[in-house]
């Protein structure tokens, strides 16, 4: 009784998370073609036992994922016994983990309340809890991203050990198999924790080796698929990245038309998170609850800071 007196709050926001993700979730479940194909491939995994190297293509360049997020949907699918709802529902648990997660980040970084309030933000959302409805690989990426920031108040703010870094290496490891734009993240993140870590050098040196080998560890049918046939991906994300398979990618555009993608690409997001739906730059309830959100989240940092 005394653990539900004091955790009676997060508790019920949990409860909301799981609710709004699983209510006539077998009904509503989103299953396109990348659901049919990704399904299709895991039966086939399932039936021949053979192991699958290459994961889903991407949306542009030409490029595959790492086979990761197969392995991870196969058990809730055989647990469904071959039912497309069985992946949905494990996604659907994922997104109230990462409420829970959200709450412990914000606990450790601001105040309780500060918790409280990115918990109930990330489960009632529209874009947060749609996101997490459907079987879709980068719809993992909330969780294992939340995952790495816990990882990083260890090596950061705490004495870090040998399983500490491990399970970087591992968590960025997911996070490339999931969507590779979270290579931005993991770049960021890696760069934040080399700056942090930069007095004590053989601390950093020692922590990277276990970090690439967690990495490689989770890459490993990757890296197979790619000895095998002539690193065919790498080659195809370096064509990428310099535009050259792209005709419609420039990276050297115009000041002001960069600003013009990036300012309606950040009101796209904002009215898509807090109201479902792509508003557009004018969705007042969408900006009140964005700036609403921002200047809690400062008045907590000034709280704690003082």
């Amino acid at each position: 009784m005394n653990f539900l007196r004091k955790h009676y709050l997060i508790i019920l926001v949990l409860i909301v998370a799981l609710f709004l993700r699983l209510y006539n979730l077998s009904a509503t479940v989103t299953f396109l073609e990348d659901e049919g194909r990704d399904l299709l491939i895991v039966k086939r995994l399932i039936d021949q036992q053979r192991p699958v190297l290459l994961g889903p293509q991407t949306s542009t360049g030409n490029m595959y994922l790492g086979p990761l997020y197969y392995y991870i949907i196969t058990p809730a699918l055989l647990l469904a016994k071959m039912d497309p709802v069985g992946p949905a529902i494990l996604i659907a648990i994922s997104g109230v983990i990462t409420t829970y997660l959200l709450y412990l980040l914000g606990k450790d970084w601001y105040s309780r309340a500060a918790g409280r309030m990115a918990s109930f933000a990330f489960a009632i959302l529209p874009l947060a809890v749609t996101s997490t409805r459907s079987s879709w690989n980068p719809n993992l990426v909330p969780l294992i991203a939340t995952l790495m920031l816990l990882v990083y108040n260890r090596l950061v703010f705490a004495r870090p050990t040998t399983k500490t870094w491990l399970a970087y290496g591992i968590l960025i490891g997911i996070m490339v198999q999931l969507h590779y734009m979270a290579l931005i993240y993991c770049g960021v993140m890696t760069l934040a924790i080399i700056w942090h870590k930069r007095s004590h050098l053989r601390e950093l040196f020692s922590g990277a080796i276990w970090a690439l080998l967690g990495f490689g560890l989770l890459l490993l049918p990757f890296i197979v698929f790619e000895i095998r046939n002539d690193w065919v991906n790498t080659g195809a994300l370096t064509r990428f990245l310099q535009a050259k398979d792209e005709p419609n990618i420039r990276y050297h555009l115009p000041l002001w038309l960069w600003w013009d993608k990036v300012s309606k690409t950040t009101y796209r997001l904002i009215s898509s998170t807090f109201t479902g739906k792509d508003a557009g730059p004018y969705s007042l309830p969408a900006v009140i609850s964005f700036f609403t959100l921002v200047c809690f989240s400062t008045w907590q940092a000034i709280k704690t800071k003082h």
